[in-house]
């Protein structure tokens, strides 16, 4: 037990040391707070970070969508980079928790009658989604912490925005939903 501990010390000391000598880097991956979702079936479509840059590109000229892939410690992170009058990131999330929460805002849709049955059911197939957010996304790094300071600047209903949402709506057959504003912009 009384090993354990000091190399505990010894490990904890040596990366506190290393912090001092090098700065802490802090991967730009955009914000981490989504500000509007594009869910999809990803049965019926098959997205990369190339095809969201593509389907971007095609349907806007007033942006440049890149793809990119982030290094971060435990691999790359894929995102579309989308550079307009109003920069901001696609990320493709199909994870299993990102399917349950399609289902919660499905039920809540449901619920609340904010959509109509044939919508909810076509909601209810989507098992993955579009998140969108902020490029800009405040970081402060200190020796001890990286703090990301979780705020969004980026309104989903202003016309840049919106007409790459319907984009990328269109081309996944999907439906977008604003985190911003709390709703379906006009079904």
């Amino acid at each position: 037990m009384a090993a354990a501990a000091i190399a505990y010390l010894a490990i904890a000391r040596s990366r506190r040391k290393r912090a001092k000598k090098q700065p802490i880097v802090f991967p730009d991956i955009g914000s981490p707070i989504t500000s509007a979702m594009v869910m999809y079936d990803s049965h019926d479509i098959s997205l990369d970070n190339k095809k969201i840059a593509e389907i971007i590109n095609q349907d806007s000229e007033a942006t440049i969508a890149e793809a990119e892939n982030v290094p971060l410690t435990h691999g790359l992170f894929p995102l579309v980079r989308v550079k307009s009058t109003v920069p901001f990131v696609v990320v493709i999330n199909d994870s299993p928790e990102a399917a349950q929460e399609i289902q919660e805002i499905a039920d809540m849709a449901e619920r609340e009658n904010q959509l109509p049955k044939d919508i909810i059911d076509k909601l209810r197939r989507c098992d993955a989604r579009l998140d969108v957010s902020s490029a800009r996304s405040p970081v402060k790094i200190a020796v001890q912490a990286i703090t990301v300071e979780a705020t969004t600047d980026l309104d989903p209903i202003k016309p840049p925005v919106l007409k790459v949402l319907r984009s990328l709506e269109d081309s996944t057959h999907g439906l977008t939903f604003d985190c911003v504003n709390g709703g379906w912009p006009t079904q």
